[in-house]
């Protein structure tokens, strides 16, 4: 949360969310935005996935399209196990190259999976002026 991230986030050159709720996520893209580290996002939802990597102010933030949706899910997230493994491959494979420098900066697109119809969509996101997080930088 708040008050304990500081101590996990640590000195490191990028962050990457492996987390399984939007409140912890938003927690982790606020501090990212305030020590100026990029974000590597990724998550899964039944056959659903997703992952980008941001570092505003040059890209969108976490909070530029996702709103923070209270509590977290009390019940299990059904998974299509396959998914984690591919998006979490994906997401490596997306650090590796940003570490070594074969991407310099990040695009803040979001790359879509949908597992079930077997199609990768990437999306350009635009950074809100008006966002909570990142709006004023």
């Amino acid at each position: 949360d708040d008050s304990n991230a500081i101590s996990v986030f640590g000195d490191c050159d990028l962050v990457i969310d492996c987390l399984d709720n939007w409140p912890t996520r938003l927690v982790l893209n606020r501090l990212s935005v305030k020590k100026g580290v990029p974000f590597l996002h990724g998550g899964i939802r039944e056959h659903w996935g997703q992952f980008g990597l941001f570092h505003p102010p040059a890209t969108a933030c976490l909070a530029c399209f996702m709103e923070d949706p209270g509590e977290p899910d009390s019940e299990p997230i059904p998974v299509y196990g396959a998914l984690a493994g591919a998006v979490g491959s994906l997401m490596a494979a997306t650090a590796i190259r940003y570490l070594t420098g074969m991407i310099t900066k990040a695009d803040g697109a979001l790359h879509l999976i949908d597992a079930a119809a077997m199609k990768l969509e990437t999306v350009a996101l635009e950074r809100r002026s008006d966002c909570p997080v990142c709006g004023g930088l």
